[in-house]
């Protein structure tokens, strides 16, 4: 039995995803063997070289910055990724497409053509516009000729990879693939619901897998092709003009999961000088799990199902003898701070020299020694949900703390010299103009305490609390939307700012410190790592007085 893996585009060119990697391991741990291609990686190489060739452009130069000494030089860094947007912009231009202005590259472009089931399939079909067929034609038939899979899985991360997923599947089925092709990832699993009022879409593989992979994959292997699938679990099909649903199994254990396999093509394309891999601490959702806003229970079923910290302390260390990588960040919405310091102890006593980079909770349990321990293992940039600067906002949304407890935790991050990201929203159903202001104005004023942000409009995602109770927050949901293939959905409040309201004010009140000072978790951290702490900031602070190509709000 073989199997052909793929990670379509567009995903982060600065770090691999994690998916595929997991299943690629638990596959070939069971006597399969797998191939895996980042066809994500690979097609920005493909467009690059594409439009470069056009333009006279030297196609190499991107890599040959990015996967260089030149990396760290942070003016070079930001010239090179200010070319890339460019240069991607350009190619999907000629498809009447837009990806965003840097550094944001949003490639939720895929809103303009995904308005209903009908225009995504009419778009997956069409060789004028679709801008993925082109490279998937001349490399799909090839590989799948030569490997000749039982089964070919498509991992989707994110909404706006359904185009190219979809693109796949039916160049795939042209060419007569007679392995079975199912897709599958975290975007398929969070939209799940809303897939079974889409049978075409469905109708567009073999099955679609939701949550665990490893289980399903390895049972649709082993059973022919034409039986009938509900015995599987995890599995949405089409049978007609009728999605059906499967079962859902037991999660498994998460200290049973063997060591990802990343790739070495992966490693090969990804634009860093040494790798940064992803690795989690657990195979569940947030362990407070109580937040309004946070959906990313529906992702998951059940709680609780951690690796032990041994396992986890192992697996790093074997990544880092396969790979030389010293530099890891955890995929984990939150990692339990127990879970952080329990790591800590080991790496201290083992002498080991990693970096690392976690999302952790903002709580009163975090206290001064627990930083400097955290930084002493490696732990040199943390995020940190801030949500709101606001009490009366935090209690309303259930985040646990107080806005006096936040500020704490970033004034002893200071001191112990951790570099600190900070998230936060504004227009939560019920939040006035004066309290998303003060978020705003925080963001401006105090950005001396953190190195980064993120703060963006609220989302009205499924599986949340406010999804789920939407009366409960004054959230009236609007039905029969188009866009309902998307991860958010639309809605009116019945009290507080509109979502209109709030993307005027970050119109109006640019967040200074918004961005990356270089782009994206994995290349900050080989920043910190190589310069240090206190360089990196004064990196930073020069950038926000001098300005940049890449950060024009700076």
């Amino acid at each position: 039995m073989r199997v052909l893996l793929i990670n379509p585009p567009l995903t982060d060119p600065f770090q691999i995803p994690l998916g595929m990697p997991t299943l690629a391991a638990y596959l070939k741990a069971n006597g399969v063997a797998v191939t895996q291609r980042d066809m994500s990686l690979e097609f920005i190489d493909f467009a690059v070289h594409k439009t470069a060739a056009e333009q006279s452009w030297d196609p190499d130069q991107v890599r040959k910055t990015l996967q260089s000494g030149s990396f760290y030089n942070m003016r070079l860094n930001h010239l090179a990724c200010l070319w890339l947007f460019e240069i991607l912009a350009l190619y999907f231009r000629g498809f009447g497409m837009d990806i965003g202005t840097p550094p944001e590259f949003d490639p939720s472009f895929a809103r303009l053509c995904i308005q209903s089931e009908k225009a995504l399939l009419h778009l997956v079909d069409d060789e004028q516009r679709n801008p993925f067929r082109d490279f998937f034609e001349s490399r799909l038939p090839p590989i799948v000729k030569k490997l000749s899979p039982s089964l070919i899985g498509i991992s989707i991360s994110y909404e706006w990879q359904m185009i190219p997923a979809l693109t796949i599947a039916g160049i795939l089925r042209t060419h007569g693939a007679r392995g079975r092709i199912c897709i599958g990832g975290p975007y398929i699993t969070y939209a799940r619901n809303r897939l079974l009022n889409h049978p075409g879409i469905v109708a567009a593989a073999d099955a679609y897998v939701v949550f665990g992979g490893e289980l399903p994959t390895l049972e649709l292997l082993r059973r022919p092709r034409k039986q009938d699938l509900h015995q599987i679990p995890n599995l949405l099909y089409a049978v007609g003009n009728e999605v059906r649903s499967t079962a859902p199994s037991t999660p498994l254990p998460a200290d049973s999961a063997p060591v990802p396999l990343f790739a070495p093509s992966a490693l090969k394309f990804c634009l860093l000088p040494e790798p940064v891999l992803p690795i989690v601490a657990a195979h569940s959702a947030c362990p407070y799990g109580q937040c309004a806003f946070c959906s990313t229970r529906h992702a998951y079923l059940g709680r609780g199902n951690p690796k032990s910290i041994e396992q986890l302390f192992n697996e790093i260390g074997d990544l880092h003898r396969r790979h030389g990588c010293k530099h890891f960040t955890f995929n984990d919405d939150c990692v339990p701070l127990e879970t952080i310091i329990h790591l800590s102890h080991l790496l201290i006593a083992a002498k080991k020299h990693y970096r690392f980079f976690a999302a952790i909770r903002s709580s009163e349990t975090i206290q001064e020694e627990d930083l400097h321990l955290m930084k002493r293992a490696g732990f040199f940039r943390l995020q940190f949900g801030f949500e709101s600067a606001t009490d009366r906002m935090l209690k309303r949304f259930a985040k646990g703390r107080s806005h006096a407890d936040m500020l704490r935790i970033l004034q002893l991050s200071r001191r112990a010299g951790i570099s600190v990201l900070l998230s936060a929203f504004v227009g939560f159903p019920g939040e006035r103009m004066a309290e998303a202001r003060a978020t705003i104005d925080f963001f401006n004023s105090q950005n001396h305490l953190f190195d980064a942000a993120s703060i963006v409009p609220y989302s009205f995602e499924e599986g949340s609390m406010a999804w789920n109770h939407p009366d409960r927050y004054g959230i009236s949901p609007i039905a029969g939307s188009k866009h309902d293939l998307f991860h958010d959905r639309a809605y009116v409040t019945r009290s507080g700012v509109s979502r209109e309201s709030v993307l005027r004010l970050l119109g109006k009140q640019p967040i200074r410190s918004r961005y990356e000072p270089v782009l994206g978790t994995a290349a900050s951290l080989l920043y910190l790592s190589k310069y240090g702490y206190s360089s990196f900031m004064n990196m930073i602070l020069k950038v926000r007085k001098k300005g940049s190509p890449l950060h024009p709000q700076w």
